[in-house]
């Protein structure tokens, strides 16, 4: 089953070798080819964010990337960062308005739990608390890779990507597994975690991320997109 989430990749080709045509082989084809350009990119995402009002679009030029890689096999890397930064920095902003206070209600019912711990409404806090976290940053991370995939607008975005959070069923575990373990072990081993930060750690975690959202955005809404377009252009022929 879990090579399953790695299927359904367009068959071209990277630098170098010819490129696996799909799986496991051409995530971690990718992932090895590309990974000194993670690590850098990994640094500049984070330089992008020290402003925070930043974070939303480098996250989206950071997306924007890693889509344009799996889609085409090869990717300009710094040019379509800073294009897609430049871009959607203020389209961004919204989203990250709404995802912020996502994370910002999730932290208050988390602390909530930690005041509460001696009684059951701790449990009760901590719970609600840790669900709408991993909810909600799974549905920023489909509403993310949309942006920087699709030309809509940002309310059309939020909305197609909880529905296709909803129906995506194990792509969007594998979307929740990868951001719950990338956040525990950073958590878990801080402050050695640092270095696996320094090492590109969040860049190839968002790899995995777009990898697993990318499918069912392209197999929901771009393939059935261009076979509507095909259609009408035949149709007037």
């Amino acid at each position: 089953m879990g090579m399953r989430f790695f299927t359904g990749r367009r068959n071209r080709e990277g630098p170098g070798t010819p490129a696996p045509q799909s799986g496991a082989a051409l995530y971690f084809y990718l992932l090895g080819t590309y990974f000194w350009r993670f690590f850098w990119l990994g640094w500049l995402f984070l330089a992008c964010c020290i402003p925070i009002v930043t974070i939303p679009a480098a996250l989206t030029a950071l997306d924007r990337v890693m889509v344009k890689l799996i889609r085409e096999r090869c990717v300009l890397f710094w040019a379509e960062y800073w294009t897609e930064f430049r871009r959607s920095f203020v389209k961004s902003l919204p989203m990250g308005v709404v995802f912020g206070g996502i994370l910002v209600i999730s932290y208050y019912l988390l602390s909530l739990g930690l005041t509460n711990q001696q009684n059951s409404f701790g449990l009760l806090f901590s719970g609600i608390g840790l669900c709408v976290l991993v909810i909600g940053s799974t549905w920023g991370a489909y509403a993310f890779v949309m942006l920087a995939a699709l030309e809509l607008p940002v309310g059309t975005l939020l909305r197609n990507a909880w529905y296709l959070m909803v129906l995506s069923g194990r792509y969007t575990f594998a979307v929740m597994a990868t951001l719950v373990f990338s956040t525990v072990i950073l958590l878990a081993l801080f402050p050695m975690s640092l270095a696996l930060v320094a090492f590109g750690w969040l860049a190839v975690t968002q790899y995995t991320v777009c990898w697993f959202v990318y499918q069912p955005v392209e197999d929901r809404i771009i393939r059935p997109f261009e076979k509507q377009n095909a259609e009408r252009e035949e149709e007037t022929v």
